[in-house]
């Protein structure tokens, strides 16, 4: 087993040393997982933190780390982590009947959460078929939508919805480093819910980026590309079923409540 670097017991409060420690670990996991032909993607703050230019703006501390991992290869996941020094919670992976594992590690707080073949906070985010467009991380657009999917967005959320808008670029396709609008307002349209709340964030974010200390022209391109995707989502063909659904609006349930969903994730949580 590989040893444990010293670093991984520093448990100073400093942002940019917290940031340090993170990614030491998570590049340490990667590298496993790719000596095991296993797939294994950053999710989270940690993940947007790889994707930004200007760190400042999204710097905190990041202790527990998040991956995306395919359920076909559970065993070898577990083997990765082994290797590593992390032993699987066993009761974590029987409560969410094999959808989400837990790793810890024997005298830290800190854990691995490994969601597999989708997300589902509030809304669910299938991404079986989509962990092969970044190298590390799942694709910007899922980061993206799994940002916009939170209801009770904090200043956090917003700083990394802000950050991901004004450091990458919008377009049409899954080219890697770029947001996929057409992928973003599909599933919208799929959806009256998601698009519901996707949409209501793009609004809070576009009404709390002037409290920001950004220049003209960088207020004005966020702003730009925000609006482009909300055009996006709005003008894309809706199904008869979605607009039935959208006949009831807010009188029926239309997302899972956090406190009842039992799922931990680092994007909701800082």
């Amino acid at each position: 087993m590989e040893e444990i670097e010293n670093s991984d017991v520093d448990t100073s409060d400093n942002p940019e040393t917290m940031i340090l420690q993170a990614s030491r670990e998570s590049t340490r996991i990667l590298d496993e997982a790719k000596r095991r032909n296993t797939v294994l993607r950053l999710v989270g703050g940690l993940a947007i933190h790889l994707h930004c230019t200007e760190h400042s703006f999204c710097d905190r501390r990041y202790g527990d780390i998040d991956f995306v991992g395919l359920s076909s290869q559970y065993e070898s996941i577990v083997e990765v982590m082994k290797e590593v020094g992390y032993i699987e919670n066993s009761n974590m992976t029987i409560s969410t009947g094999g959808s989400r594992l837990l790793f810890e590690k024997p005298g830290f707080t800190d854990h691995i959460d490994v969601f597999l073949d989708h997300i589902d906070i509030e809304h669910e985010v299938d991404l079986k078929d989509r962990l092969d467009i970044e190298k590390d991380t799942i694709s910007v657009s899922d980061l993206l939508l799994i940002k916009l999917t939170i209801t009770r967005l904090n200043e956090k959320d917003i700083r990394d919805i802000i950050a991901m808008v004004k450091d990458l670029q919008i377009g049409q396709d899954d080219s890697a480093g770029t947001i996929n609008t057409t992928y973003i307002a599909e599933l919208c349209a799929k959806s009256w819910g998601l698009q519901h709340d996707v949409t209501g964030s793009v609004r809070r974010t576009l009404d709390i980026l002037p409290s920001y200390a950004f220049s003209e022209n960088i207020r004005s391109e966020v702003v730009t590309k925000l609006e482009a995707l909300q055009s996006a989502i709005l003008m894309y063909p809706k199904s008869l079923r979605w607009k039935l659904r959208a006949l009831f609006g807010e009188k029926i349930p239309w997302r899972r409540e956090i406190e009842t969903a039992g799922v931990a994730l680092e994007t909701v949580d800082n």
